[in-house]
């Protein structure tokens, strides 16, 4: 029964990796680059796109939390390190509007993180729920 049970669990969530895959070709598909330039994540984490674009913005991401946090640069300086790497990477893709609104929302709360008015954890949570509100327009 335990056998069984682990295997169900293995499928399903196989099930749900292929499920993601599909949808990020089909993304990718659709929309070109664009669906690859991803905005900055409330906290350093893979994009999970294999581009070597992704892989570098990535790895910007977590660059720039690292330095931001050991006080090396600011958090505005973060934010728009980011976005200008993003737009080196992906010189074709042009910035929409829920990508503005975000861009702009997250430099107001790194401001904010500068002056010390904010915790991390609530830059965390205020970027994902920006983040949410923008996915369910």
């Amino acid at each position: 029964m335990r056998r069984l049970a682990f295997a169900l669990i293995a499928l399903v969530a196989g099930c749900a990796d292929v499920t993601d895959s599909l949808n990020r070709t089909t993304n990718e598909l659709v929309y070109g680059d664009a669906a690859l330039a991803g905005t900055l994540a409330p906290y350093p984490q893979s994009s999970g796109c294999n581009d070597d674009r992704c892989i570098a913005l990535d790895r910007t991401e977590a660059q720039l939390y690292a330095a931001a946090r050991m006080g090396r640069i600011n958090w505005v300086q973060l934010v728009d390190g980011f976005y200008q790497k993003r737009a080196e990477l992906f010189p074709s893709v042009r910035d929409t509007a829920s990508v503005r609104e975000l861009r702009a929302y997250q430099r107001m709360l790194a401001e904010q993180m500068d002056q010390r008015k904010l915790t991390e954890t609530q830059w965390v949570y205020l970027n994902e729920r920006k983040q949410n509100e923008l996915r369910a327009r």
